[in-house]
Protein backbone atom coordinates (compact mmCIF):
# COMPACT_ATOMS: atom_id res chain seq x y z
CA UNK A 1 0.00 0.00 0.00
CA UNK A 2 1.00 3.57 -0.62
CA UNK A 3 0.86 5.88 2.38
CA UNK A 4 -0.43 9.39 2.01
CA UNK A 5 -2.41 12.08 3.70
CA UNK A 6 -6.12 12.42 4.06
CA UNK A 7 -7.71 15.22 2.12
CA UNK A 8 -9.85 17.43 4.30
CA UNK A 9 -12.35 19.92 2.93
CA UNK A 10 -12.48 23.29 4.63
CA UNK A 11 -15.72 24.51 6.22
CA UNK A 12 -14.69 28.12 5.75
CA UNK A 13 -16.09 29.80 2.66
CA UNK A 14 -15.55 33.25 1.31
CA UNK A 15 -18.35 34.89 -0.65
CA UNK A 16 -17.61 35.30 -4.36
CA UNK A 17 -14.74 32.81 -4.47
CA UNK A 18 -14.48 29.28 -5.83
CA UNK A 19 -14.02 26.53 -3.25
CA UNK A 20 -12.53 23.22 -4.39
CA UNK A 21 -14.38 20.04 -3.53
CA UNK A 22 -12.68 16.65 -3.47
CA UNK A 23 -14.32 13.41 -4.64
CA UNK A 24 -13.54 9.98 -6.02
CA UNK A 25 -13.79 9.57 -9.76
CA UNK A 26 -16.12 6.98 -11.17
CA UNK A 27 -14.93 4.20 -13.44
CA UNK A 28 -11.79 2.09 -13.67
CA UNK A 29 -8.39 2.92 -12.18
CA UNK A 30 -6.52 3.42 -15.46
CA UNK A 31 -3.02 3.45 -13.93
CA UNK A 32 -3.77 0.54 -11.56
CA UNK A 33 -2.26 2.37 -8.59
CA UNK A 34 -5.36 2.35 -6.36
CA UNK A 35 -5.54 6.12 -6.52
CA UNK A 36 -8.48 7.96 -7.96
CA UNK A 37 -9.22 11.62 -7.51
CA UNK A 38 -11.59 14.11 -8.98
CA UNK A 39 -11.82 17.81 -8.33
CA UNK A 40 -14.74 20.15 -8.83
CA UNK A 41 -15.59 23.60 -7.58
CA UNK A 42 -18.47 25.81 -6.61
CA UNK A 43 -18.84 29.50 -5.94
CA UNK A 44 -20.19 30.51 -2.55
CA UNK A 45 -22.55 33.46 -2.64
CA UNK A 46 -23.61 34.73 0.76
CA UNK A 47 -24.61 37.69 2.83
CA UNK A 48 -21.83 39.42 4.76
CA UNK A 49 -23.38 41.02 7.84
CA UNK A 50 -21.77 43.51 10.15
CA UNK A 51 -23.86 44.44 13.18
CA UNK A 52 -23.02 47.46 15.33
CA UNK A 53 -24.73 49.11 18.27
CA UNK A 54 -24.40 52.78 19.13
CA UNK A 55 -26.12 55.15 21.51
CA UNK A 56 -26.87 58.84 21.88
CA UNK A 57 -28.40 60.84 24.72
CA UNK A 58 -31.48 62.40 23.10
CA UNK A 59 -32.72 64.34 26.14
CA UNK A 60 -31.74 65.03 29.73
CA UNK A 61 -33.02 67.38 32.44
CA UNK A 62 -29.99 69.68 32.19
CA UNK A 63 -29.46 69.70 28.40
CA UNK A 64 -25.94 68.44 29.08
CA UNK A 65 -25.92 65.53 26.65
CA UNK A 66 -24.94 63.24 29.52
CA UNK A 67 -26.62 60.05 30.72
CA UNK A 68 -27.72 61.54 34.05
CA UNK A 69 -30.84 60.52 36.00
CA UNK A 70 -33.87 61.42 33.90
CA UNK A 71 -31.96 61.25 30.60
CA UNK A 72 -33.28 59.32 27.61
CA UNK A 73 -30.80 57.35 25.53
CA UNK A 74 -31.56 56.11 22.03
CA UNK A 75 -29.80 52.92 20.97
CA UNK A 76 -29.33 52.10 17.28
CA UNK A 77 -28.55 48.60 16.07
CA UNK A 78 -27.27 48.75 12.50
CA UNK A 79 -27.35 45.60 10.37
CA UNK A 80 -25.05 46.23 7.40
CA UNK A 81 -24.98 43.92 4.37
CA UNK A 82 -23.14 46.33 2.06
CA UNK A 83 -20.44 43.72 1.35
CA UNK A 84 -22.94 40.89 0.89
CA UNK A 85 -23.62 39.28 -2.46
CA UNK A 86 -27.19 38.27 -1.55
CA UNK A 87 -29.91 39.32 0.88
CA UNK A 88 -29.88 38.12 4.47
CA UNK A 89 -33.33 37.01 5.62
CA UNK A 90 -34.94 35.79 8.81
CA UNK A 91 -32.68 37.87 11.06
CA UNK A 92 -33.46 37.97 14.77
CA UNK A 93 -31.89 40.45 17.20
CA UNK A 94 -31.74 39.97 20.97
CA UNK A 95 -30.28 42.68 23.18
CA UNK A 96 -29.84 42.51 26.93
CA UNK A 97 -31.08 45.79 28.42
CA UNK A 98 -28.99 47.10 31.33
CA UNK A 99 -30.91 46.67 34.60
CA UNK A 100 -29.96 50.23 35.61
CA UNK A 101 -32.19 51.76 32.89
CA UNK A 102 -35.88 51.54 32.04
CA UNK A 103 -37.12 50.52 28.59
CA UNK A 104 -39.30 53.34 27.16
CA UNK A 105 -42.55 51.95 25.79
CA UNK A 106 -43.97 54.93 23.87
CA UNK A 107 -41.00 56.38 22.01
CA UNK A 108 -42.17 56.18 18.37
CA UNK A 109 -45.24 56.56 16.13
CA UNK A 110 -47.00 58.93 18.51
CA UNK A 111 -46.66 56.49 21.39
CA UNK A 112 -47.93 53.46 19.44
CA UNK A 113 -44.49 51.86 19.18
CA UNK A 114 -41.47 51.35 21.35
CA UNK A 115 -39.12 50.37 18.51
CA UNK A 116 -38.32 52.16 15.26
CA UNK A 117 -37.45 49.85 12.41
CA UNK A 118 -36.46 51.24 9.02
CA UNK A 119 -36.73 47.80 7.40
CA UNK A 120 -40.42 48.02 6.55
CA UNK A 121 -42.30 47.66 9.82
CA UNK A 122 -44.86 50.35 10.52
CA UNK A 123 -44.62 49.64 14.22
CA UNK A 124 -43.25 47.13 16.65
CA UNK A 125 -44.61 46.87 20.18
CA UNK A 126 -42.17 44.88 22.31
CA UNK A 127 -44.41 43.21 24.87
CA UNK A 128 -43.88 40.24 27.16
CA UNK A 129 -44.76 36.99 25.38
CA UNK A 130 -45.46 38.81 22.08
CA UNK A 131 -49.21 38.91 22.76
CA UNK A 132 -49.84 40.88 19.55
CA UNK A 133 -47.71 38.54 17.38
CA UNK A 134 -45.64 41.32 15.81
CA UNK A 135 -42.33 39.54 16.41
CA UNK A 136 -41.09 41.96 19.08
CA UNK A 137 -40.79 41.02 22.75
CA UNK A 138 -39.39 42.51 25.93
CA UNK A 139 -39.36 40.26 28.98
CA UNK A 140 -38.03 42.86 31.40
CA UNK A 141 -34.37 42.17 30.66
CA UNK A 142 -34.04 41.18 26.98
CA UNK A 143 -35.40 42.92 23.90
CA UNK A 144 -35.93 40.55 20.95
CA UNK A 145 -36.90 41.62 17.44
CA UNK A 146 -37.49 38.63 15.20
CA UNK A 147 -40.39 39.47 12.93
CA UNK A 148 -43.47 37.44 12.23
CA UNK A 149 -45.86 36.87 9.39
CA UNK A 150 -48.78 36.16 11.69
CA UNK A 151 -51.89 38.35 11.94
CA UNK A 152 -53.26 40.57 13.40
CA UNK A 153 -50.24 42.88 13.04
CA UNK A 154 -47.82 41.25 10.62
CA UNK A 155 -44.20 42.32 10.65
CA UNK A 156 -42.07 41.01 7.86
CA UNK A 157 -39.08 39.14 9.29
CA UNK A 158 -35.96 41.28 9.32
CA UNK A 159 -34.29 41.08 5.93
CA UNK A 160 -31.36 43.11 4.60
CA UNK A 161 -30.88 43.28 0.84
CA UNK A 162 -27.45 42.90 -0.72
CA UNK A 163 -25.68 46.25 -0.49
CA UNK A 164 -28.19 47.61 2.05
CA UNK A 165 -28.36 48.58 5.70
CA UNK A 166 -31.24 48.32 8.21
CA UNK A 167 -31.35 50.26 11.48
CA UNK A 168 -33.40 49.30 14.54
CA UNK A 169 -33.70 51.94 17.29
CA UNK A 170 -35.16 51.95 20.79
CA UNK A 171 -35.05 54.25 23.80
CA UNK A 172 -34.20 53.71 27.47
CA UNK A 173 -34.38 56.13 30.37
CA UNK A 174 -32.02 56.52 33.30
CA UNK A 175 -34.33 56.44 36.36
CA UNK A 176 -34.45 59.61 38.44
CA UNK A 177 -33.88 57.65 41.64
Amino acid sequence: PVSGTNLTESATWTAGTVDNVFANASGADASNNATETQEDGFEVVSAALTITKSQAVISDPFASGLAVPGARIEYSITIDNSAGAVAAAGISISDLIDPDVTFVTDAYNGGASNISFDGGASFCLADAGDANADGCTFDGTTLTIAGSEMPPTPLTPISVAAGATVVVTFVVEVPAT
